[in-house]
C-alpha cells in the first residue's frame, strides 16, 4: 500500500486529501473492484480554519458586496516608503469585474478570500493594449469607508500584513469609498 497525502493550494483555499489508500500492480494504478470494501476517509480538522464551505461561502458573498462600488486613493506606499501624493488612483469593483484607473485604464477580475489571516484578494488585470496580464496577489482590509490593501506583483510573494516591507516592490494603499 502507498500512502498519499498531497497538499494543493487553489486560489488560496486549501485542500487536503486524508487517507487515500491505492494499491500498485507492476507500476500501475489498481482501481478497486466492484464489491471491494469501500474506504473510509478520515478528516482532520484543520485549526487555521474552522469555517464550513457554506461559512466560506457566505464570507466571501459579504465581503464581495461590501467592496462592490469606486474607491479613491488617501495614501499609498511603495517599498515602505510614501508614494507620490498627486497620483490620482480610481478602482471600480462591480460583480467580479475590477477597473482600475491610474495613468492607464485596467480591467480584470479579482477574487477574495476572508477566510484567511489577514484576508486575501487577487487580482488579474490587461492593460489598454490586451498584451499584458499582471497577476496580483495581496491582503485587505475593510475600516468603515476605508479599504487597507498591501498588494505584491508578478513573482513576489503575497505580503504577510498591511504594510511594504522595504525592498520588495510591494504596494500598500489606502482607499476610500466615493
Amino acid at each position: 500500500m502507498l500512502r498519499i497525502v498531497p497538499k494543493i493550494d487553489l486560489g488560496g483555499f486549501e485542500h487536503q486529501l486524508v487517507d487515500c489508500k491505492i494499491r500498485l500492480r507492476n507500476g500501475i494504478v489498481e482501481e478497486p473492484g466492484p464489491g471491494a470494501p469501500q474506504q473510509s476517509r478520515r478528516s482532520r480538522p484543520d485549526a487555521r480554519s474552522a469555517s464550513t464551505p457554506a461559512t466560506a461561502r457566505n464570507a466571501i458573498r459579504a465581503d464581495r458586496q461590501r467592496l462592490q462600488g469606486v474607491w479613491s486613493l488617501i495614501s499609498g506606499t511603495v517599498s515602505g516608503r510614501p508614494g507620490d501624493a498627486e497620483t490620482k488612483l480610481l478602482w471600480t469593483l462591480a460583480g467580479d469585474t475590477i477597473v482600475v484607473e491610474m495613468k492607464e485604464r485596467w480591467v480584470g477580475k479579482w477574487t477574495l478570500d476572508p477566510t484567511q489571516s489577514p484576508k486575501r484578494i487577487n487580482l488579474a488585470a490587461t492593460a489598454p493594449d490586451g498584451t499584458t496580464t499582471e497577476v496580483i496577489r495581496g491582503v485587505y482590509e475593510v475600516r468603515g469607508d476605508k479599504l487597507c490593501l498591501c498588494l505584491a506583483y508578478g513573482d513576489e510573494p503575497r505580503p504577510e500584513n498591511l504594510r511594504s516591507s522595504p525592498g520588495t516592490g510591494q504596494v500598500s494603499l489606502a482607499l476610500k469609498r466615493q
